[in-house]
């Protein structure tokens, strides 16, 4: 159970807590200490205050810093890392706030997506000049710089890298009459573009005529806007065109194709009559989606890698841990038709500085930024949350390779890497998946036609986003 809010509330200067206050009561959201090297107030005087977002899962995000400081003699500092259980934009709030008493936090852990508004409104410090001093830095992937690139400067410092994958059930695949050997090659045919959604449709399809699963658990799509990008992008459909960053793109008749898709499966029963979402109550309409996927109910379902660890630690229990390696299988996700490449959505998180603290205590958070990048705390970080690591392989030994490839799910997520597309640093690309996902629920309510959706997606965009639009057929 999480420690109670009013447990750290002597952490706070009153503004921040005045506005904790606020939120607490508005959402029941806590705030987690997550580690501390000496006393609150020592770190917030002349020490690091360190924040993260995410739940109790998350956790490394903020101790994977003070754990930083504490193997380093030359850190003799005291340090706070926080973890606040609340949504992006409370975290923003806050920061805000605290930024406004004069004390805001060293280093922030933020997901790509709130970057560009947090650069906007220069809260940021670029940090191109602490990069090239510290040659730990050298060791990150380079395609995942540009997860943290605007305006031609580095933000932040990758830590994390999540990517979306499809799962399926191996125990339901051999119900329907698939050999060993079919269930064991279908990540690589996807891969290869020999297995698609059109497959995925009829096999579903399948399954529930016969009764192998109950109608609407033939696909269980995640219930976030993620899920319709998953199909526009197998169907071809483009985001951003990468000459030109600050445009983003939508591809009508990939639009079109993936909300039929989505109206086929709804017509066919493949996917729920209602979608698990619950919107009376997001956190139990997601344990419901969690419950059902974690002990085998559903066919298929496409998923962020990392709720790999959260269906092991909070949904399976005792010996149920092993039934979950043994019943799911995962893959790339599956292009629209055969003969598309299989691929895979990626997401970083990365440590960011804030611009208003001293530069005395910039050039010291870019130092413990360096060492929160070496192999044996980025190790850590990754294999405890299930995350791809942010380094090369080979900035690993070969002892530290072995550990961090010992759980099969990370041992194929590496092996997909190179397929790994980056969702784009743009600030209104929330807002553009956001358009595409309302009007998907609409063709599966029976409102619109895939193509009146589309349409309709395409001129709420032009309305909103004109200026960084553009539409291709």
């Amino acid at each position: 159970m999480f420690p109670s809010f009013s447990d750290y509330r002597r952490l706070l200067p009153p503004a921040a807590l005045l506005l904790l206050l606020l939120l607490n009561a508005c959402a029941d959201q806590t705030i987690i200490v997550s580690s501390a090297i000496g006393e609150a107030r020592e770190a917030q005087e002349k020490g690091m205050v360190v924040w993260a977002r995410g739940n109790m899962q998350d956790h490394q995000r903020a101790d994977a810093v003070t754990t930083a400081i504490a193997r380093d003699a030359a850190f003799d500092i005291p340090a706070q890392a926080m973890m606040f259980h609340i949504g992006a934009g409370s975290y923003a709030s806050l920061w805000e706030v605290a930024n406004a008493d004069g004390r805001p936090p060293d280093i922030v852990s933020l997901d790509m997506a709130v970057l560009p508004e947090w650069v906007d409104k220069g809260r940021l410090e670029p940090l191109d000049s602490c990069l090239e001093e510290r040659s730990e830095f050298d060791g990150v992937r380079q395609s995942l710089w540009p997860a943290v690139t605007r305006r031609e400067q580095r933000w932040g410092v990758p830590h994390e890298l999540g990517v979306h994958l499809l799962f399926f059930n191996k125990h339901t695949l051999r119900e329907l009459g698939w050999s060993e050997a079919e269930i064991e090659s279908l990540p690589r045919r996807i891969e290869n573009g020999e297995f698609s959604l059109e497959d995925i449709a009829i096999v579903a399809g399948q399954a529930v005529e016969q009764g192998v699963v109950k109608p609407g658990f033939g696909y269980w799509r995640e219930t976030r806007p993620v899920s319709i990008l998953n199909h526009y992008a197998a169907f071809g459909g483009v985001v951003t065109d990468p000459n030109r960053p600050n445009k983003l793109i939508l591809t009508r008749s990939a639009l079109v194709q993936a909300y039929a898709f989505a109206q086929r499966l709804r017509e066919e029963k493949i996917l729920p009559a209602k979608a698990a979402d619950a919107s009376w109550n997001r956190a139990m309409g997601t344990s419901v989606w969690h419950d059902v996927v974690s002990h085998g109910l559903a066919l298929f379902w496409d998923a962020p890698l990392w709720n790999w660890k959260r269906w092991q630690g909070y949904y399976m229990v005792g010996s149920d841990k092993q039934y979950l390696e043994e019943m799911a299988g995962y893959a790339l996700l599956p292009g629209g038709q055969r003969g598309v490449p299989g691929f895979a959505w990626g997401e970083t998180r990365s440590y960011a500085l804030s611009a208003s603290r001293p530069q005395s205590a910039k050039k010291v958070s870019c130092r413990i930024l360096a060492r929160v990048t070496a192999p044996d705390i980025q190790l850590a970080h990754v294999t405890d949350n299930l995350y791809l690591t942010v380094l090369s392989p080979d900035a690993y030994s070969a002892a530290q390779a072995t550990a961090y490839l010992e759980q099969d799910i990370l041992r194929f997520g590496e092996s997909i890497a190179s397929s790994v597309r980056l969702k784009p640093v743009h600030e209104d690309f929330g807002r553009y998946e956001e358009i595409m996902w309302t009007h998907m629920r609409r063709v599966e309510a029976g409102e619109s036609s895939p193509q009146e959706a589309a349409e309709a997606a395409i001129e709420q965009m032009q309305a909103e986003l004109d200026q960084t639009l553009k539409i291709d057929d």
